[in-house]
């Protein structure tokens, strides 16, 4: 919420400040939103991503497979009472236990890979963003670019609601200084 104050407050002086205006600040606005799932990286990391996704989701699931096959075998198996089969069971039983611990910490694993290079790429991406719309401010004599999020509220909630709103500190904007569509014409040569 503080983040906000700081932008609307800039909004609320370039609208009613006369002698700003007429020095001519000009600013831009971008819909990064917009830009991040048009951007053909962002396309193409999603679809690695996914095949990483699908190929771990695959070994997990052929994992799962031998131990279960290994289970049935396991209960297939005649029963011996005697120590060596006592021992023999606790030693299968151990087997099948750490067998469910490694497709556990497999599953694990791979989420947070995941998670880590999607965060990786979104840092990325962002700044890439931001060099883009800081090159074409310049080359407009833009001093400022904000950024913008599409006009429609999806929350379900009240709370949901609310913060959509809070987190959109651009009410309104002259679509003639929207940059979304030059920066990502920029993003995808």
């Amino acid at each position: 919420m503080f983040r906000l104050i700081p932008s609307a407050a800039l909004l609320v002086l370039l609208v009613t400040s006369g002698p700003i205006a007429a020095q001519g600040l000009s600013i831009g606005f971008v819909d990064v939103q917009k830009v991040i799932f048009e951007y053909k990286k962002t396309t193409e990391i999603t679809r690695t991503l996914e095949n990483r996704i699908r190929q771990e989701r695959s070994i997990v699931k052929q994992k799962k497979a031998a131990l279960r096959l290994k289970i049935e075998e396991r209960q297939m198996a005649p029963v011996d009472e005697k120590n060596a089969g006592v021992l023999e069971r606790a030693k299968f039983d151990r087997d099948i236990r750490l067998a469910q611990v490694d497709i556990e910490l497999s599953e694990k694993s791979a989420i947070i890979q995941l998670e880590h290079d999607l965060v990786e790429h979104m840092k990325k991406v962002y700044k890439e963003v931001r060099r883009e719309a800081q090159a074409i401010a310049l080359d407009r004599g833009l001093k400022a670019v904000f950024m913008v999020a599409d006009d429609k509220i999806s929350g379900r909630t009240r709370d949901e609601v609310s913060s959509e709103i809070l987190v959109r500190p651009v009410l309104w904007f002259d679509p003639s200084h929207d940059l979304t569509a030059e920066l990502l014409q920029r993003l995808n040569k």
